[in-house]
């Protein structure tokens, strides 16, 4: 009746009779067996990116130290070092005014800015401790935040730090190390933004693939540009860290990205709550609809969930 199974005997206990002329009784309990596999292993990809950004954080900050000097120059190479530093410093913790953080997150934060501004004519001296701090400041708009995505349209904005500096013009040896000077605190600080970049994608919990995969492209172009940059200035030491991190955060993302929901575009045929629209989507699981409108409404930035525009294309999630 019930045809061919593999099955496993979980346990058996037998009784024998001797009025029963001898008989013995066996009862077997079985269960379905599933098909044999050995152990697989999985690589912790959000680890190795995590590994990855440390080590090209490092090789930043030692180029910085061979690339920044206040040695032996006048005294206006000096002044525009601090400046520059303090103008670095403020730009920063303006980025970290518009984060949503916790107040310890933001007090620590802004509480190791002003170290940094007490201690600037030391740190200037000393190029190595200098680089760690700024790079501390941009570890600190990540790690002063609960969730890793509203630290990130900050960390792009430093992406493209000083770009609009004014170049120096490189007539003496002085207005060199002015324009050395300042080139390295520039790709400082741009060199810490995009290895944070990269460490953010490690830790976001994407909720559709289309998001993962958004990320994941955004972020190569953001690598592509600071390898490009570093092959050209003949910085091989970070050419080869940025490669390396950009190849672990593509098979991170791709890796976490791959079994995700994706993203399918709707049109409502009237303007309607959300929870509607949601139900009439996700109603064969009723306890998520509540979760779903949610989604729904932050995913299209709808300005009242009462009222989701009708006529207009909805993007949500596929089951």
């Amino acid at each position: 009746y019930y045809g061919e199974a593999t099955v496993i005997c979980t346990s058996c206990s037998v009784t024998h009779s001797r009025t029963e002329n001898r008989v013995s009784r066996f009862d077997l309990v079985f269960q379905e067996a599933g098909a044999l596999r050995f152990p697989s292993a999985q690589l912790d990809t959000q680890a190795i990116v995590e590994q990855d950004a440390d080590q090209a954080l490092i090789g930043v900050q030692e180029t910085f130290e061979a690339e920044f000097s206040v040695e032996a120059v006048q005294n206006f190479v000096v002044e525009a070092a601090n400046d520059l530093v303090g103008e670095t410093v403020d730009d920063i913790v303006a980025g970290a005014g518009r984060l949503r953080t916790g107040a310890d997150g933001l007090a620590d934060f802004l509480a190791e800015a002003e170290d940094t501004r007490r201690q600037l004519t030391s740190l200037v001296n000393t190029p190595l401790r200098l680089a760690e701090r700024i790079s501390r400041l941009v570890i600190g708009l990540l790690d002063s935040v609960q969730a890793p995505t509203v630290a990130i349209p900050v960390l792009r904005r430093l992406t493209d730090f000083g770009g609009d500096l004014v170049a120096v013009p490189e007539t003496t040896f002085s207005r060199r190390r002015q324009a050395a000077n300042q080139s390295a605190i520039v790709d400082l600080v741009r060199g810490g933004a995009t290895v944070e970049s990269a460490r953010a994608g490690a830790r976001i919990a994407f909720v559709s693939f289309d998001d993962a995969v958004a990320y994941r492209d955004e972020l190569t172009d953001l690598f592509d540009r600071e390898i490009l940059a570093a092959g050209n200035a003949g910085r091989d030491r970070i050419y080869r860290d940025l490669q390396r991190l950009q190849a672990s955060s593509i098979q991170d993302l791709d890796r976490r990205g791959r079994g995700l929901p994706r993203v399918r575009e709707v049109v409502p045929l009237r303007t309607e709550p959300s929870l509607v629209v949601a139900y009439r989507h996700y109603g064969d699981d009723v306890a998520s609809v509540p979760g779903r409108a949610d989604e729904i409404v932050a995913r299209n930035r709808v300005t009242h969930p009462g009222f989701v525009p009708g006529g207009q294309p909805l993007r949500i999630l596929t089951d």
